[in-house]
C-alpha cells in the first residue's frame, strides 16, 4: 500500500508546484502587458524582464515568447 501512496503523493507535489509556477508566470505576463499598454514602449526593458522571468517559470508558455519577441522587433 505504501508503494502506491508515495508516488501519488509525489505527483500531487509536482503538479502543485507547476500550477503555482504557471500562476506566477501568468501574473508576470499580465504585468508586462499592463506596462506596455499604459506606457507604450517607454519601458520595454522592464516588460522584457517580466517576460524573461515568466519564461524561466514556465518555459512552454508561447505567449511570453511571442510578446517578448514583438518588443525586440519593435525596438
Amino acid at each position: 500500500m505504501r508503494k502506491v501512496i508515495i508516488p501519488i503523493f509525489l505527483l500531487f507535489v509536482i503538479f502543485g508546484a507547476c500550477s503555482r509556477d504557471s500562476e506566477k508566470a501568468a501574473e508576470l505576463i499580465h504585468k508586462a502587458n499592463l506596462l506596455l499598454n499604459e506606457k507604450g514602449l517607454q519601458e520595454p526593458q522592464k516588460a522584457i524582464d517580466y517576460l524573461t522571468k515568466a519564461i524561466k517559470l514556465q518555459p512552454d508558455n508561447d505567449d511570453a515568447y511571442n510578446i517578448r519577441g514583438n518588443i525586440h522587433f519593435i525596438q
